[in-house]
């Protein structure tokens, strides 16, 4: 289905108006936040239902919550128009006086999207929806011809559709009967006047850290490789010393390896690692000793949630435990949280700390993926863990945190049982 002109063009910026010209059956527009894809697509979704009579069009979501605005809009814009003959809210389908339908579908039940033979089919959100999704709105296209329009922010490697649209990206730039493009932000003009230099974009690239922001805002499609921590800095994060006023542990057994033992100072800001076991063979009880015996006593310990009798003994010895956060995607959440936080020089690190300072320098990603290599990662690990508890409890209340009162006495730091290694 080859793309013809509306019956009156609406005002595009130079992106969407790249977007709207194009005439490929296979087209994916890798957008950034707030870079204007999505009001192109209703804009076509409309043209085409005006100007091809009974023609037929899905426009497909990850679930009905993202979908309620752009429905909301659709319907707006078409009654302004006043080419909203007919619309069945039960069944999602919106039809202009020229019979010319438009249902929205969701990626929630996939399956269901292989219903109609279409001249149009938008995936939009497509990073959050499954390669069943994507599948089934190519087979929706056949019997017309019609156009597979793809629709994104560049994946983040937590996301459903991640594996998939990075494939496809990569298969379609050199498919002759398929095109894509990538949209910044900032060429979104309607919003950024200023480009690349728009004040707005510059206070971005300020406040982010680099590989965040050329992902979310720059839409850099490019995977990354290399060190997990690249923010890392040990000029910047490690200090000379620390003088904790509140104590929490961060635990990773590995007990077929090195366990790691952090013992951290949190005053609601910042977090600094200011003492660390990091020893071969510990048992759950030896663990336990050494937190419950240390000369601080940790207000709580995160621990490994694969093990919940590391949990239960850590509470019998009257140290409040906390099961590592976990969950699909559960390990790059925490990366992208950690790097901030970095970013962010909220995390400080006491020389005393060699092997934490040591596995940050030397955590690297997989080659050909966004997968950290299983190297050398205890304390990286329990460090993940432990931001990922803090910052979950900054989301829910901004200034509230774990806390429970102790008496905290003061001690010299290097006493044991601390910075202990094989």
């Amino acid at each position: 289905m080859a793309s013809a002109r509306p019956l009156s063009q609406p005002v595009f910026t130079l992106m969407q108006l790249e977007m709207w010209n194009c005439l490929a059956r296979q087209q994916m527009d890798i957008g950034a936040q707030r870079s204007g894809k999505t009001h192109e697509l209703i804009q076509e979704l409309i043209d085409l239902s005006i100007r091809v009579p009974g023609s037929r069009s899905y426009y497909t979501g990850p679930n009905h919550p993202v979908m309620k605005p752009l429905a909301d809009d659709l319907t707006n814009q078409m009654s302004q128009l006043g080419i909203l003959a007919d619309h069945n809210r039960q069944d999602h389908i919106w039809m202009s006086v020229h019979q010319g339908w438009i249902q929205f579908k969701t990626a929630e039940k996939p399956e269901s999207i292989k219903g109609w033979d279409c001249d149009l089919v938008v995936l939009d959100e497509a990073s959050l929806c499954p390669e069943l999704a994507y599948i089934n709105c190519a087979i929706a296209t056949n019997v017309r011809h019609g156009t597979l329009r793809i629709s994104s922010n560049v994946p983040e490697p937590f996301h459903s559709g991640y594996d998939w649209i990075t494939r496809v990206f990569n298969e379609w730039q050199s498919d002759s009967n398929a095109f894509v493009r990538v949209f910044p932000t900032w060429s979104n003009t309607a919003v950024y006047p200023g480009g690349r230099q728009d004040p707005k974009i510059l206070e971005l690239e300020r406040i982010l850290p680099p590989d965040i922001f050329a992902r979310r805002i720059g839409a850099d499609m490019r995977v990354l490789t290399g060190l997990v921590y690249p923010e890392f800095d040990p000029m910047r994060h490690v200090v000379a010393d620390a003088y904790p006023g509140k104590c929490c542990a961060s635990i990773d057994p590995a007990y077929k390896s090195i366990a790691s033992i952090h013992f951290y100072d949190w005053n609601g800001t910042r977090l600094t690692a200011f003492d660390e076991v990091y020893r071969s063979l510990l048992t759950d009880p030896d663990i336990v000793s050494i937190v419950a015996n240390y000369p601080i006593k940790p207000e709580f310990a995160v621990y490994d949630s694969a093990d919940p009798g590391l949990g239960a003994q850590l509470e019998d010895a009257g140290i409040p435990a906390i099961p590592s956060p976990k969950g699909e995607g559960s390990v790059h959440k925490g990366i992208m949280i950690v790097k901030t936080w970095f970013h962010q020089n909220r995390i400080h690190i006491c020389k005393r700390c060699e092997k934490m300072t040591w596995e940050l320098q030397r955590y690297a990603f997989h080659a050909k993926s966004e997968t950290p290599v299983k190297v050398h990662d205890h304390a990286c690990d329990e460090l993940r863990d432990l931001v990922m508890v803090l910052d979950a409890s900054e989301q829910r209340q901004s200034e509230q945190e774990i806390h429970i009162q102790v008496p905290m006495p003061r001690i010299e730091l290097g006493q044991e049982p601390g910075h202990v290694w094989d």
